[in-house]
């Protein structure tokens, strides 16, 4: 066990020095703002962020007992890629991952602009997160006697998604910031200190697709972690996070083409909203990473335990919300206003994140005021949200139908008119009215896209968001099919086949139990219809909890799921859950990131490179 002994000194070590060095380089570059070489210390900074994240990286993989949080977050007899997994496990370990991609983020936005504004909104971020950090949770704390073993993750973590989704959240987060950054470069606000006028805004069609997979690998890591209880009911920072994303595809649609904000056409927009919509997602994504670490709920990312490191994340993320007002209020041009397809089309994304951000936000609220943690359950977002999805449905088919040339318009009504009924027609009876509606308005998304792909093909770059409208359609006709979700508990003797829902037929084949100082394990042998799953129940000694991993398997596009409750080797107590239609989710979401990286690739193979003072 790690010692509960810590260094009681400060000592500066590697790690430490190069932390400091990192805020310092930002510092700097905020002061020369209007030198050249602010933003090669901008640049600077990131590399240095990086190589103190690669220091740390290594020490949790090579599992070097001598550093605190290493102790605190390794195990022996893991993979070193699990160990190293823990460098984003933890309050320090996850700060220093967020404050290096803070700083390629702000080098990224230095690449579309070199104004005064952008070095020193995106160096102060980098100073503001970096100062928290090594203020109040360094990672290169020292132990006086180095631990004989780490107490290893949290139960819930030890699972191998902690390897690639939190950098993908993370990167998917920090990246909304540069569209914002740029957004309010001087070159909108004719403020003629720029020294660079960039030719294109960035997008967020890369954004998208790094927030989206990143959300997509979390929802597929709670739908088999039985703590969080299904794709839907996740930790709190990946719906905070999905509040970034609509935002994000809020500005995805009302921007020129559906990829950038072209400024040498400005005058065209009305340059307040624009600029509102561009720089939302990123002030949304730091309020996400934020409000879900701060200990207001129960949470596995919360730090509760640290409460300088709660007053400097509010301070940094509430200092920067004040100042990117301050800076939308210096935007007073007006402009062509947008189209009504595009308007109501932000307007739906806008709603759709303002009601998950209510849902996710409103449990913290209650928390900080009343003391009740009680978190709202994934139906409510289901039950505001599907008013949101047929209007929607609605006006993305009739925008659909402006596409379509007069002598289309009949094959696209067929089309569309049969995407709604597959998408009824494919979710059982059992997901009710509402489930249905859903359903259709689902198929109706997917089969207009479709029919305007089919259309225009080969004379008009819509295959991207072609691409992506059906992924949504799939997508929502999925969900509607979970609403149709039904559970079982049941005692199965050993050899004994037992009825359960759905017709599925259990058999109980056996628990094998293993134990070891740091972990101990109750595996099941069960089938279902005869497939063998392997449902399991870990409990960690260390840590004094434990956890459920289930057993599934797919029947096409539903989802069988068999939980380990209790049992021994005569008997055992399983609870069988029957997902319908969760693989068109999963269909669905792939089918969105694929799309919009198409719209990446050809936004980017069709913009030319920013021009430079």
């Amino acid at each position: 066990m790690a010692p509960d002994r810590r260094a009681k000194g400060y000592e500066l070590n590697l790690g430490d020095s190069g932390l400091w060095l990192t805020i310092g380089l930002a510092a700097l570059g905020f002061v020369l703002a209007r030198r050249p070489s602010a933003a090669w210390l901008i640049v600077g900074s990131a590399v240095v962020a990086t190589g103190c994240t690669g220091r740390l990286l290594i020490a949790m993989a090579s599992n070097d007992l001598g550093f605190s949080y290493v102790a605190d977050h390794t195990r022996p007899g893991v993979s070193p890629w699990l160990r190293a997994a823990g460098l984003w496990a933890g309050a320090e370990g996850s700060l220093l991952l967020w404050v290096t991609m803070v700083a390629w983020a702000a080098v990224a936005a230095l690449s579309y602009s070199k104004s005064v504004w952008v070095i020193r909104a995106s160096s102060g971020l980098v100073v503001g997160y970096g100062a928290t950090l090594a203020l109040t949770a360094s990672p290169f704390e020292r132990l006086d006697v180095p631990a004989v073993a780490g107490l290893g993750l949290q139960p819930v973590l030890e699972h191998p998604a902690m390897i690639w989704h939190p950098p993908l959240l993370y990167a998917g987060l920090t990246s909304m910031l540069v569209p914002g950054l740029v957004a309010l470069a001087p070159t909108l606000t004719r403020d003629p200190s720029a020294s660079c006028r960039p030719s294109i805004q960035p997008g967020f069609t890369l954004p998208l697709v790094l927030l989206g997979a990143g959300l997509v690998t979390g929802a597929m890591w709670a739908n088999v972690e039985l703590g969080w209880g299904g794709y839907w009911a996740w930790d709190p920072i990946e719906s905070a996070g999905l509040v970034a994303w609509m935002l994000a595809a809020a500005a995805l649609h009302c921007t020129a083409g559906g990829g950038g904000f072209d400024t040498a056409k400005s005058d065209q927009r009305h340059p307040t909203s624009v600029a509102v919509l561009l720089v939302a997602p990123g002030i949304a994504a730091l309020w996400a990473t934020t409000l879900t670490r701060i200990g207001v709920i129960n949470s596995v990312h919360a730090f509760a335990d640290r409460p300088r490191l709660r007053v400097g994340l509010l301070l940094v993320v509430g200092t920067s919300s004040l100042v990117v007002a301050g800076r939308l209020l210096m935007i007073r041009r007006t402009g062509q206003p947008l189209a009504w397809s595009r308007a109501l089309a932000v307007a739906l994304l806008v709603t759709a994140g303002a009601l998950i951000a209510l849902g996710t936000y409103e449990p913290m609220i209650e928390a900080a005021t009343t003391g009740d943690s009680v978190a709202i359950a994934g139906r409510f977002f289901a039950r505001v949200l599907w008013p949101v999805v047929v209007v929607a449905s609605m006006a993305a088919a009739w925008a659909d139908r402006k596409q379509c040339s007069p002598r289309w318009l009949s094959k696209h009504t067929l089309v569309a008119t049969l995407g709604a009924v597959a998408g009824a027609l494919v979710v059982p009876l059992r997901s009710g009215l509402f489930g249905l509606v859903l359903a259709a308005s689902g198929g109706l998304i997917a089969g207009s896209a479709l029919a305007v792909g089919l259309h225009l093909r080969g004379r008009h770059p819509v295959w991207g968001r072609t691409v992506a409208h059906v992924g949504m359609g799939v997508l929502v006709v999925g969900v509607a099919g979970t609403m149709a979700t039904r559970s079982d508990v049941v005692v199965a003797e050993l050899g004994e086949a037992q009825q359960v829902v759905g017709g599925l037929e259990v058999t109980h084949r056996g628990i094998v139990i293993t134990q070891s100082a740091s972990i101990s394990e109750a595996k099941a042998t069960v089938e279902v219809n005869g497939s063998v799953l392997h449902p399991r129940l870990v409990s960690f000694p260390l840590r004094s909890a434990s956890t459920a991993e289930v057993g599934s398997r797919y029947d096409t596009l539903d989802q069988i799921q068999v939980v380990l409750i209790d049992g021994d080797q005569a008997q055992a107590l399983y609870r069988v859950n029957h997902l319908p239609r969760l693989g068109l989710v999963w269909l669905g979401a792939a089918t969105i990131i694929v799309g919009l990286g198409i719209g990446s690739w050809r936004r980017n193979k069709t913009s030319r490179a920013p021009a430079t003072a």
